[in-house]
C-alpha cells in the first residue's frame, strides 16, 4: 500500500496509514503528531506498521527500537533530510494508544542531552 492508497478515517487528514479499527483520533499538524486508539494486539499493530512502511520503502531502524511488555517503539528512516517516523504503541489495558510522528533524530538527540 502506498501513500496514495492509505486508509484514514473519514474527516481525518494524515499521511500516516491507520488500521481499519482506529478511533479517537487527534492530529497536531504543527508537530506532525497523530494519536489514536485501537483494539488490535500490540504485536499486530507493530507488524501492520512494518508492512506499511516497508511498502513505502522505509527502513526499520532496529537499533533504535524498544520493546517491553506494555510498550513498543518502532523507528523507520524516512527522508534524505534525516527525518524519521516514530511509532509508539502503548498498552492501556483495554485499548492500545498509538502515536506516530516525524522527528529529526539528530535534533531529538540534542534535545534529550
Amino acid at each position: 500500500m502506498g501513500v496514495e492508497e492509505k486508509r484514514t478515517p473519514p474527516g481525518m487528514s494524515t499521511e500516516f496509514p491507520v488500521p481499519d479499527d482506529g478511533r479517537n483520533f487527534t492530529c497536531f499538524p504543527a508537530s506532525n503528531l497523530v494519536t489514536f486508539q485501537t483494539e488490535l494486539e500490540m504485536h499486530s499493530v507493530a507488524e501492520y506498521y512494518r508492512r506499511e512502511f516497508a511498502g513505502w520503502n522505509f527502513r526499520e531502524r532496529v537499533d533504535l527500537n524498544t520493546e517491553r511488555i506494555d510498550f513498543i517503539r518502532l523507528v523507520f528512516e524516512h527522508r534524505k533530510d534525516g527525518s524519521m517516523v516514530v511509532v509508539q504503541i502503548m498498552n492501556l489495558k483495554y485499548t492500545l494508544h498509538i502515536n506516530l510522528r516525524y522527528v529529526h533524530i539528530f535534533q531529538e538527540e540534542r534535545r534529550i542531552r
